[in-house]
This record gives structure tokens, C-alpha cells and sequence, in this order.
């Protein structure tokens, strides 16, 4: 009986080590770094024979806890030397009334925030992450899931260098 514990408690211990190094689904970590909140993060899964790969940035704001539990979240990645931006939410935040500018200098196109979905390639993309790199504050305005507006800044302490190992690390992989 003992022999059996001790098994069941290796492989328990075995399968916790797999799903720590485990991201969303089955990706796994290849790098990360973190630059004052902008995190930095390339990871890969395999797929039968094909292998995926991915880098990008995440900024995760946390600007309401439980009960009333609300996430803004920002990703930057790099797809065929495109950079895209997304700003997520959780469920019913409402980001339709959104501003979203980055302070001094670059403000949101109308219109790309509609349907409660933030994203953008290209030059809108590229004109965001310069004012970021410039040293702006990212300021964005929206109605959270209890009917509240809010507003919140974040700085673009270690952007800059959060985005050249972004480009760096997405180049090495041919992304």
C-alpha cells in the first residue's frame, strides 16, 4: 500500500510539473522576460507534426477585484513582420464607448473600437506602438459589467525595451 501512495503521489507530482509549464492549451514557454508590467512571452505547441509558434506582449490591468472582478488586458504581436494590438476585456465590459489614446500624441481612429472588440494591424498598429516607445501614457476610457465608466493609464515604463525583445525574439523564429 505504501508503495502504491508513493507512485500515485510521483505521478501526481509529475503531472503538476507538465501543466505548470503549461500555458492556454497546450503551449509551452520558450522565452519570457518582464519590463515593468509588459510582459514578454514566446511559446510553442506541437500539433500532431506541426509546430506553432508565437511571441508577443501582454499588459494585464486588474482594475476591479472580487465581487465585481474587472480585467483590461492588452497583446502586441508580430505576425509576418505585421505588428497587431488588441485590447481585451472580460465578459460584458463594454468598450464600444471606448477612448483610447496614448498621451502626448496618438489617438484612436474612429470606429476601431466598435462592437466591443480593439484591434489593429498596420499603420494604426505601428503609429500606437511608436507613441508607446515615445514615452507616452496609454489612457483608455470604457463602461465596466456593473454600469461604471472608468478610466485608467498605464505607463509606458519598459515598453520600449519590452518591444525590442519582442522583435528580436519574433525574428529569430521567422515570425
Amino acid at each position: 500500500m505504501t508503495r502504491l501512495l508513493a507512485a500515485i503521489a510521483i505521478i501526481c507530482s509529475i503531472g503538476a510539473t507538465v501543466s505548470a509549464q503549461d500555458t492556454a492549451g497546450s503551449w509551452k514557454p520558450t522565452f519570457t522576460s518582464r519590463h515593468m508590467g509588459w510582459d514578454v512571452t514566446c511559446d510553442a505547441k506541437t500539433t500532431g507534426d506541426l509546430q506553432e509558434e508565437r511571441c508577443y506582449i501582454r499588459y494585464i490591468d486588474v482594475y476591479s477585484p472580487r465581487p465585481n472582478f474587472g480585467v483590461l488586458f492588452m497583446f502586441i504581436e508580430i505576425k509576418g513582420g505585421i505588428p497587431a494590438v488588441s485590447l481585451g476585456r472580460e465578459f460584458e465590459t463594454d468598450l464600444v464607448a471606448t477612448t483610447l489614446r496614448v498621451r502626448p500624441g496618438w489617438m484612436r481612429p474612429e470606429g476601431l473600437c466598435a462592437g466591443g472588440a480593439c484591434s489593429f494591424t498596420g499603420a494604426t498598429a505601428v503609429a500606437l506602438i511608436d507613441a508607446m516607445r515615445s514615452g507616452g501614457t496609454l489612457e483608455t476610457g470604457f463602461v465596466d459589467a456593473t454600469g461604471s465608466e472608468q478610466l485608467r493609464q498605464w505607463a509606458s515604463d519598459g515598453f520600449d525595451a519590452a518591444f525590442t525583445d519582442l522583435k528580436r525574439e519574433a525574428a529569430a523564429r521567422g515570425l
